[in-house]
This record gives structure tokens, C-alpha cells and sequence, in this order.
């Protein structure tokens, strides 16, 4: 008896685990900015069932946010992907906390045009935390 009850706690904390920390997923920009293409992406983690949902609609253009729409007339070209934002030639990411309780980070990129210490400080100005990707 002992052991079925080791075994199913074990497996209890597991599933707990498990459904609280969701893995990250992003949403990809790419846009024409000056002649150039530019790649953005944006990385959150910690959602709940109901705010992976939302994210990903927001990201895809299937939900009623009435942003996509403008980023869609804008010419830019959004995609949704469930694993977190590609780490190959970014500088770094600013991540905030959202509302919802979810962290959020925006990674940039070395082809964006912008550099990293100005990305930096525009960070820090948002009240976000830098930080500087790692040697590829």
C-alpha cells in the first residue's frame, strides 16, 4: 500500500508541474522596412490553457484583435509557432511582465537595424529586463 501511495503522489506532483509551465511559444514578424527585410519575435511563456488560445489567435489573424488587422495592412506577415523564438543571430530580448501574469520577450535580431545598446536602452526605459543572448 505503501508504494501505490509513493507512486500516485509522485505522479500527481508531475501532472501539477507539468500544467503549470506550459512550454514557450512565439509569434514571428517579418516586414520590409527601407528595402530591408526585418525579422522580429516575440516569446511567451508561463501562459494558461486559455492564454496560449488567445496568443496564438492574436498571432495567426484568426482572433478579433483589431491590431492584426492594422500589422496585416502594414504589410507585415505574422506566424505563430509553439516553441520559443529562434536564438541564431539575435543580440538579445526585452521581457516584461503582462497583465495576464505571463512573462513576454521580444528578441532582436542583428539584421533589424537597430543595435544593441540602443535596444538596450529602450529597454530599460519600458521597465523591461535586458538580456543579452548568448554567443552562437
Amino acid at each position: 500500500m505503501k508504494r501505490f501511495t509513493v507512486t500516485v503522489t509522485v505522479c500527481a506532483v508531475l501532472a501539477v508541474l507539468s500544467s503549470c509551465s506550459p512550454p514557450a511559444q512565439s509569434c514571428q514578424y517579418t516586414f520590409e522596412a527601407a528595402g530591408q527585410k526585418v525579422f522580429s519575435c516575440a516569446e511567451a511563456s508561463g501562459l494558461t490553457a486559455d492564454q496560449t488560445q488567445a496568443y496564438r489567435q492574436r498571432c495567426d489573424g484568426s482572433g478579433t484583435d483589431g491590431g492584426t488587422n492594422l500589422y496585416a495592412a502594414l504589410g507585415v506577415q505574422m506566424k505563430w509557432q509553439p516553441e520559443p523564438c529562434p536564438r541564431a543571430q539575435a543580440y538579445g530580448a526585452c521581457t516584461v511582465a503582462s497583465s495576464g501574469g505571463y512573462k513576454e520577450s521580444v528578441w532582436y535580431y542583428a539584421f533589424d537595424g537597430g543595435s544593441p545598446e540602443m535596444t538596450e536602452q529602450m529597454c530599460k526605459f519600458l521597465s523591461g529586463t535586458w538580456e543579452a543572448a548568448q554567443a552562437n
